[in-house]
């Protein structure tokens, strides 16, 4: 069924807002100084609390130029409000409520990059500057970490931001930008930002074998074969470019990284089976606690009350306060199953909006702001996320929130894109009575009195 042309505007895009490009200077510094991790590096940042002041003054300025209501709007805005609701509210129930505040406050702060995404990157030159960014990111990422990728070992942290620390994190991190290069690689750009893009998508191939995490290794994977089986107009084309990057994936990576991906005995995995231990735990959380047991509080809920026995294979894992693996469980166990519902509106919303901006693209280029290739990577890209979120507990981490924030601006310039109506031809207009000469009345009844008078004189003998 064909996407029909948003002539007139739906509500929530009626409004024009033209953001100021400063805003793009503030998230391109504010993101790379939080995925590079240079707080860690320099301790002004740190102590001047830089990054949190850059994020409020961007945050101010989009707001001030009325750009939040778009994003406040969309559904995938009301479905974050409503997560950011139950992590305030989560302060009066929640098992250990010191954990609140440091919860709630990663919500607040990630909404506003939502805000801030979904009302500045609504125009093709800006999306490709982020993709500039965001390679160059990548870039900075695995060049600092090198020595640790090829060290053939797993390495438990990483010199990058907080929420990259973890090599699971790190190779997560990685793959969520994974659109914003292949944008560069395949969209409608020059050689040198073609070749840029590869390379950044090359960095990406090598960071998530480097770390070794096979969490990631499967959300690369399935996001590969989605753009290879649903979205590639050229099939043949990808499957050699991707057959390559995997094969030189393959020849650099350690043994023990072939070894660990093709491990399928789960039964004598101690991670497998701390995983599944979690994900049981989360659920009798969700079952017991019909809210959840609060934000920021697994770890702790789970180290007081649901600690798993130990065993021959799970001995350490069984007493420590272990993570959820996983954002599906987490929300379960924190928030329960309506968090869990919030969450997968949020993606399942992302992707239909994708789909929906992809198809008006597809039928309508001269209405779209933006080629259709940009609302398909960002699904694979979603695609990745949601796979490797699977194993991985990361919910207060910057990656959906910047996700859903394109996928919301990708909307605003195809869906709901104003379209300015061309002007209607002006045409001749008969001039109206009150404009025409017109005689008073008794200039009328003066005419006739004389044409009686005349009569009358000249029947006189």
């Amino acid at each position: 069924m064909a996407v029909a042309v948003n002539n007139v505007a739906s509500a929530r895009a009626r409004a024009k807002v033209d953001i100021p490009e400063i805003v793009f200077w503030g998230l391109a510094l504010l993101l790379t100084v939080e995925y590079v991790g240079l707080a860690a590096e320099f301790s002004l940042i740190r102590v001047t609390r830089f990054a949190t002041l850059l994020a409020y003054a961007t945050f101010a300025v989009v707001v001030v130029n009325g750009g939040g209501g778009y994003a406040l709007a969309s559904r995938q805005g009301k479905l974050f409000l409503g997560l950011v609701a139950m992590a305030g509210a989560s302060i009066f129930y929640a098992v250990v409520k010191s954990y609140v505040p440091a919860a709630f406050r990663a919500q607040v702060d990630y909404f506003a990059l939502f805000v801030m995404a979904a009302a500045f990157f609504d125009r093709r030159s800006r999306v490709t500057r982020l993709a500039v960014v965001a390679t160059g990111i990548v870039l900075v990422l695995v060049a600092r970490n090198l020595d640790l990728l090829t060290s053939g070992e797993r390495v438990g942290v990483f010199r990058a931001g907080y929420f990259l620390g973890d090599g699971n994190d790190f190779a997560w991190g990685l793959i969520a930008l994974m659109p914003l290069p292949l944008f560069l690689m395949i969209g409608k750009h020059g050689v040198m930002a073609r070749l840029f893009g590869l390379t950044g998508l090359a960095a990406i191939v090598f960071g998530v074998v480097g770390t070794q995490s096979r969490g990631a290794t499967l959300a690369i994977v399935a996001a590969g074969l989605y753009y290879v089986l649903i979205l590639s107009k050229r099939r043949v084309a990808s499957i050699i470019v991707l057959a390559m990057l995997a094969a030189g994936a393959v020849a650099l990576s350690p043994e023990s990284y072939l070894t660990r991906v093709t491990d399928t005995d789960v039964a004598a995995d101690s991670s497998a089976q701390g995983r599944i231990r979690a994900w049981t735990a989360a659920t009798r959380m969700a079952i017991d606690y019909p809210l959840g047991v609060g934000f920021g509080s697994f770890n702790s809920a789970y180290g007081r009350f649901y600690m798993a026995e130990a065993d021959d294979v799970f001995d350490y894992g069984a007493r420590r306060w272990i993570s959820a693996h996983s954002i599906y469980f987490k929300v379960l166990g924190e928030s329960g199953f309506i968090g869990l519902f919030l969450l997968l509106g949020i993606i399942w919303t992302n992707f239909r909006d994708n789909r929906l901006s992809l198809r008006f693209a597809i039928e309508h280029p001269d209405k779209s702001a933006i080629e259709d290739r940009w609302p398909a990577l960002l699904n694979v890209g979603l695609v990745g996320f949601a796979v490797a979120g699977a194993f991985l507990g990361g919910l207060s981490y910057p990656h959906l929130y910047l996700l859903s924030g394109l996928a919301v601006a990708c909307r605003r310039m195809t869906v709901d894109r104003i379209v300015e109506a061309p002007p209607e031809p002006v045409r001749p207009q008969a001039p109206s009575r009150a404009l025409l000469p017109t005689r008073p009345k008794h200039g009328i009844a003066l005419d006739a009195m004389r044409a009686r008078d005349a009569q009358w004189r000249a029947s006189r003998p």
